[in-house]
């Protein structure tokens, strides 16, 4: 469609030509539609040019676009440079020591909570006891041990100095008495079985409730909680059954004992066996 006299064209300033019609796409726009566009002039009719300017806008619009996926672009394309970084001699000898560490303190963390287990401990108690040591016993009991033990002869003063009248030597702390008591015990056994060897097996771990654990060693309570031992704190119970042996050259001895522990403050700690 050419440029004509729809309304009797006139001549418009600057970038507008003398006309009033222009095709887009293939119809034509008159003077109302023009208006609606904001392109009026001189109260009638005004058109600009129509087709170059939208194409000038498309090729703007499209720079534009581009402009916003360039950083897409550069970000996808660093992917596999990160990758190829991660995997450099630098970096792969640092997360190879790093996954190392990562490893041992998983495996620490491991044996501490093996370690303090109750079936950990209620073994460890019941060899403490049968090797004749004291201060690994009192190591693992819910209360304090070493005070109950000296107490049966008053204050440590007082006990050390019985101790060492009683078997003839000088003890004057509670490390130096166990060692007096572990040597006793061996030498006692080695008298009686010859060269010997002492092992323990856990052969069952039963929770029990708090009631039945005090059904079992509530006769002890009132003893022990001069000592430490807070029964309201108890959180979970369980018994442990723990099979000992001694095989020497000169006999065997077996025994089994049933441990009943207590969870306390965290931690799995003996209160009495059978």
């Amino acid at each position: 469609m050419q440029p004509g006299n729809c309304f009797g064209g006139i001549t418009l300033l600057k970038l507008y030509t003398p006309c009033c019609i222009v095709e887009k796409n293939g119809a034509a726009i008159c003077g109302d539609a023009v208006r609606a566009a904001h392109f009026y002039s001189s109260g009638k009719c005004a058109v600009k040019i129509y087709k170059k300017e939208r194409q000038g806008k498309m090729e703007e619009k499209s720079k534009e676009l581009e402009a916003q996926e360039t950083p897409a672009t550069e970000t996808q394309a660093s992917a596999p440079e990160k990758k190829a970084a991660f995997f450099s001699r630098k970096n792969l000898k640092r997360n190879i020591i790093l996954g190392a560490s990562l490893v041992v303190v998983a495996a620490i963390i491991a044996l501490v909570l093996t370690a303090l287990s109750p079936k950990a401990v209620a073994k460890k108690y019941c060899l403490a006891v049968w090797n004749g040591d004291p201060a690994q016993e009192a190591r693992y009991l819910a209360y304090d041990g070493k005070a109950l033990i000296v107490s049966t002869v008053g204050d440590e003063e007082d006990f050390y100095e019985k101790v060492s009248e009683v078997n003839s030597e000088d003890i004057h702390s509670w490390n130096a008495y166990a060692k007096m008591m572990r040597e006793k015990r061996r030498e006692d056994l080695e008298d009686e079985y010859g060269d010997y060897k002492i092992t323990a097996n856990v052969t069952r771990v039963k929770d029990i409730s708090v009631r039945k654990l005090e059904e079992e060693a509530g006769w002890l309570y009132e003893t022990i909680e001069k000592y430490g031992f807070d029964s309201d704190k108890i959180a979970a119970a369980k018994v442990v059954t723990v099979k000992m042996k001694l095989a020497g050259e000169d006999g065997t001895e077996k025994e089994t004992i049933e441990v009943y522990m207590a969870k306390v403050g965290g931690l799995w700690k003996v209160v009495t066996t059978e």
